[in-house]
């Protein structure tokens, strides 16, 4: 299952400035890349927040931070680009796709966080 949510809160700093604060929540459940059932998504929850300061002249500064936490997660995957995992779901060359980590998941897939 996946979720995703957002709060927001925003108040007059002066009569012609606005302070805003947002926070978002997604979270997505595990899942496998493949029809085998080898190569898994662990459960991941990412988290954002943006703070602005806007004018009612028409201007706005914000500052934005998107996954917070730096969770690692993978956003695509190639079955067999660089290597299938075996029937264990161990890939001795998948390591070496997600910049050395451990081989959790098959290779091919673009690692964010």
């Amino acid at each position: 299952f996946s979720f995703s949510a957002n709060a927001e809160y925003s108040t007059q700093v002066t009569s012609d400035l606005e302070w805003s604060l947002r926070a978002d929540v997604s979270h997505m459940g595990s899942f496998y890349w493949d029809i085998p059932n080898l190569a898994e998504q662990e459960a991941y929850t990412l988290v954002g927040l943006r703070t602005a300061i806007a004018s009612q002249s028409g201007w706005e500064a914000a500052v934005r931070v998107e996954n917070l936490f730096n969770t690692e997660y993978m956003n695509e995957f190639n079955y067999g680009i660089y290597a299938t995992p075996d029937a264990n779901g161990y890939c001795d060359m998948c390591h070496l796709a997600r910049g050395g980590q451990d081989d959790s998941v098959a290779s091919g897939a673009t690692h964010q966080g």
